[in-house]
């Protein structure tokens, strides 16, 4: 147990030294710009891998706290002039509370149920963030939303922003593990935990809204959540690690597959589903077989977060 754990820890290692020398590599600013938002995803479906893969709640309504985060951060910095670092805190709080009010009618709900009802309060913010014009300026959406300053220096180039998108990923995997860990977290399975979930996709939608620098409601469609979702599927329902990897691939592969061009999407839809389908592409799965736990003195860990 010992030399795998040893082993998975350099796994680990490994893997957060290949995203440290990323930018390094002298790829063009696109790939860049799609390597920021691979680790925005990332945060994305670590944090529903809380809610569904843990607790084992199906949500489809992640993407509304991702909206309500980022336009929660674009307009206290547009009017107020709030620090990045707070505005990521008051991100956290906005989603965390609309995680509250969500869960709060939908708590004797599970299963398909659940997803539904999730679904529905997703569309209903999503219409609130279009009509809404005094706030949200409607489908025009919110315009030079400011770059992140810290310590005097504006994070504006890509290579900068890389870094800052994955110190919050790095704090977001660290929070989470401890949460899990804990003897709250061996709870989850059977609470909700819908305001942490929540609170980690705003902190994510923040880090979208001074990244592109441009909101519409338009970005936060409600069939971003089974993107979301999917992450977690292919990654394997409880395994954090497998949940970024999913991320990752999810990702990138609409733009390896532009090669394509008309038909790239539908090729992304062919491949989706044929890894839904495959056993193979379970992570979690192919972890528990390289790294096999021992048997006596617990039971297997379905719902590891390591």
């Amino acid at each position: 147990m010992k030399k795998s754990a040893t082993v998975k820890s350099i796994l680990q290692i490994a893997l957060v030294a290949l995203l440290l020398a990323f930018p390094l590599v002298g790829f063009r600013p696109y790939i860049y710009r799609v390597g920021v938002l691979c680790l925005i995803y990332a945060i994305l479906a670590a944090s529903l891998n809380l809610l569904s893969g843990v607790a084992g709640q199906i949500s489809l309504g992640h993407i509304a706290y991702y909206a309500v985060g980022a336009y929660a951060s674009a307009l206290l910095a547009l009017n107020y002039g709030v620090p990045h670092w707070l505005l990521m805190i008051a991100s956290f709080a906005a989603a965390a509370v609309t995680g509250l009010l969500i869960g709060l009618p939908s708590l004797r709900l599970s299963g398909g149920y659940l997803a539904i009802t999730t679904l529905g309060f997703a569309e209903i913010i999503r219409l609130v963030m279009i009509n809404w014009y005094g706030l949200t300026n409607g489908p025009l959406g919110l315009l030079n939303i400011p770059r992140p300053v810290y310590f005097g220096y504006v994070v504006k180039e890509n290579r900068d922003y890389f870094y800052l998108a994955l110190a919050v990923l790095l704090i977001t995997v660290a929070v989470l593990r401890n949460l899990i860990n804990s003897r709250f977290g061996r709870n989850l399975k059977a609470l909700r935990d819908d305001e942490i979930s929540a609170g980690f996709a705003g902190v994510a939608g923040s880090l979208y809204a001074h990244y592109f620098i441009f909101l519409e409601p338009g970005t936060f469609e409600s069939g971003e959540s089974t993107v979301i979702l999917s992450m977690v599927v292919l990654g394997g329902m409880g395994s954090m690690w497998g949940a970024i990897a999913a991320a990752a691939i999810l990702t990138f592969l609409p733009e390896a597959l532009r090669v394509f061009s008309d038909y790239r999407m539908f090729a992304y839809g062919v491949l989706l589903v044929f890894m839904m389908l495959s056993k193979t592409v379970n992570w979690a799965g192919l972890r528990r077989r390289i790294f096999p736990k021992p048997r006596e003195g617990g039971r297997s860990g379905g719902g590891s977060f390591a």
